[in-house]
This record gives structure tokens, sequence and C-alpha cells, in this order.
């Protein structure tokens, strides 16, 4: 998955706001790109965030009161069409093509 715009206003508003960031990244990317990915976010967000590396999943759920929330962070209407897919796609075909 591409780090993009979207989730860097996500990451950079959690971090303004003071809390504690631990960002879950599912293993669907080659563990090259992953240690790529993980190397890029400490450079940028150093000790603010602990970064975790997650299985495969379709669903968050909960029961109870866990303690915790869920929250949507409010992105401009411009950033709400980026698709991780979309860009991934792209970048996939233009190497692809240059091949």
């Amino acid at each position: 998955m591409p780090f993009h715009e979207g989730h860097k206003l996500i990451l950079d508003t959690l971090i303004e706001s003071g809390d504690k960031v631990k960002l879950g990244i599912k293993r669907e990317i080659k563990s090259d790109e992953l240690n790529e990915l993980k190397k890029e976010l400490k450079e940028i967000y150093g000790f603010n965030i602990e970064i975790v590396e997650l299985g495969w999943f379709d669903r968050i759920a909960h029961g109870r009161g866990t303690g915790y929330t869920f929250d949507r962070i409010p992105t401009p209407k411009d950033m709400e069409v980026i698709s991780s897919s979309k860009i991934r796609t792209h970048w996939e075909r233009k190497i692809k093509n240059e091949h």
C-alpha cells in the first residue's frame, strides 16, 4: 500500500493532537517494501509513532466498551478520492511497461 497524502494527513492530525499513535500495517507488500516504508515513517515521525505489522484481516470488531475509540479523521474532499489500490496499480503498470 503506497503511503500517500491522505495517510500523512491522518497521522499528522493524530500526532499534533498529542495522541500516542500505533500504526498497523497489513502484510500485503513485499518485506523489502515494508522495511522501506517503516524506515520512511520513522524518519518522518521518529518516536511519535509505533509501527506494528498485522496479518491479513477483513474486519475490525469489538463487543462491550473497550476503553479506546475508533475515529474517522475528516479529510478534504480532494483527498477522499485517493486510492492506494489505484496508485499501486498505476506504478505496477508503469514498471511493467518499462521492462
